[in-house]
């Protein structure tokens, strides 16, 4: 079997959302998760809990929440959970640290900080949670149609009527 190359191929939902942007044939026969039945899982810190309680009311909401995201956002909890402990340790002691001979050396919890925020970034990403991830979406605001003027626009477009 041969590896894929490039980015990861998009959701259908993503594509339509975007106004399918490339024009190609969309799969019609993606599976669709369920989204009825999202609850936080076990095994989270009480820092990531919060960070559920906080963001997953939000990605709900959105539509960007399912029962089969649980464990990537999750993944985001934990991720940011990470990132703040390992930012108070550095907080606490300091960013150069001396090793047992005496020489100095940046803190290893430093590293540590910087994989959790690479994680935890990347994770938002995936969710639409950063500011450019956001710019390749659309959502209908579900308000009406616009005036005279907006409808024509759309028409002239081929948005719809």
């Amino acid at each position: 079997m041969s590896k894929r190359t490039g980015p990861p191929p998009k959701p259908t939902a993503l594509k339509v959302v975007q106004g399918n942007p490339g024009k190609r044939a969309l799969n019609t026969k993606e599976p669709k998760p369920k989204s009825d039945n999202v609850k936080m899982p076990a095994g989270l810190s009480a820092r990531g809990k919060k960070v559920w309680r906080k963001v997953a009311p939000m990605l709900q909401e959105a539509g960007l929440l399912t029962d089969l995201d649980v464990l990537a956002l999750k993944g985001l909890c934990d991720a940011y959970a990470d990132y703040e402990e390992h930012r108070e340790q550095v907080q606490r002691t300091s960013p150069i640290i001396k090793t047992a001979s005496g020489y100095p050396i940046q803190n290893p919890y430093i590293a540590l900080e910087r994989k959790a925020w690479d994680k935890f970034t990347r994770l938002m990403a995936e969710f639409g949670m950063t500011p450019s991830s956001r710019t390749r979406l659309q959502v209908e605001s579900g308000e009406a149609e616009g005036d005279e003027f907006d409808q024509l626009i759309r028409r002239r477009r081929g948005d719809g009527a």
